[in-house]
């Protein structure tokens, strides 16, 4: 099924500008590694997986157009400056007949592949279907682990489930499967558009337990939520952001967050060492404007690696 639904990554997807005798853009130093024969020797590491569908949101009666998230997101991060990591590209994950219930369970299979190597995933959409996938992939490696979820988002996405998950239903999803093997549901849903969500979406959150904070009351206080938690997956769909800085997504969001608003809460998040995986969802170059959303998502992968790699720096230092 795995092999049915991957695609090894290309050397010819990472191009750019080279304006120094030594590599110094990422498309200069990224490495193409098949995800099934990988093995990091370098620490931080970090492997970039495409999340290729956009069923999801397409089953949500939303925007097709994500399928190519992973590509434009390519183009847009080779360019930028490389950090100081490893960097691997672990190629795309794909969702060619809709089948997203396959292609979840593969990227689950990838996510597990990379966490069990130590290396940090950065998985790019891609649907925000992809969180069910992701999720699912981190409870392989960390059945016990108290996770705490952290999605920045206009949507709860957590539209009933019955047999077949959406772009919607992800939350849901992760409710159900924390609910019958008994973890805590621990998922908070910043800036949230109060106009995007019904007063039934609303009612169910608050039955779930799900945390919240709208956009009008953005940036939140996480210190008591960061300090108690154990490990953190972030999830970051692109549609949080205002139509100014992120139009290419299914569902724009005309009074959405600033990233000058969101960059020093990731960067608080980022910095705690206990993020251990994260996702950027919902980019869609059909509907992008000069490449504004995609040069969006490369910055705050780029901030991630830089943060992360401090991180992990400074804790194996004080070990």
């Amino acid at each position: 099924m795995f092999f049915n639904r991957y695609r090894p990554p290309d050397p010819s997807w990472w191009h750019g500008r080279v304006d120094a005798p030594t590599p110094q853009r990422v498309h200069e130093r990224i490495l193409c590694q098949n995800i099934t024969e990988l093995f990091a020797i370098d620490r931080p590491a970090f492997g970039i997986l495409g999340f290729a569908c956009d069923e999801g949101i397409f089953r949500n009666q939303g925007k097709r157009g994500a399928e190519q998230g992973p590509r434009a997101f390519r183009e847009a991060f080779g360019s930028l400056p490389c950090p100081q990591a490893t960097l691997y590209d672990c190629g795309d994950i794909l969702c060619e007949d809709g089948g997203l219930e396959l292609s979840q369970m593969a990227l689950k299979e990838g996510i597990a592949l990379l966490l069990r190597q130590g290396i940090f995933p950065l998985v790019i959409g891609g649907g925000h279907e992809l969180a069910w996938g992701h999720y699912q992939g981190i409870r392989e490696v960390y059945p016990n682990d108290r996770l705490t979820i952290i999605n920045l988002d206009a949507h709860f996405d957590c539209r009933p489930f019955n047999s077949l998950g959406t772009s919607g239903t992800s939350f849901s999803q992760i409710y159900l499967d924390c609910k019958e093997n008994q973890r805590e549901f621990d998922v908070i849903c910043l800036g949230l558009q109060e106009g995007s969500n019904t007063e039934a979406l609303f009612a169910r959150a608050k039955e779930m337990g799900m945390q919240y904070v709208t956009s009008s009351q953005f940036p939140p206080n996480l210190d008591l939520l960061l300090s108690r938690s154990e490990k953190i997956y972030l999830t970051i769909c692109l549609d949080v952001f205002a139509f100014a800085f992120a139009p290419g997504v299914s569902a724009p969001q005309p009074l959405g967050i600033m990233p000058s608003q969101a960059l020093p809460i990731l960067e608080q998040i980022f910095e705690t060492g206990k993020l251990i995986s994260f996702d950027i969802a919902e980019l869609s170059p059909k509907f992008d404007r000069d490449q504004m959303t995609a040069a969006l998502a490369a910055q705050l992968a780029l901030s991630s690696v830089k943060k992360i790699s401090k991180a992990f720096t400074s804790l194996s230092r004080d070990c």
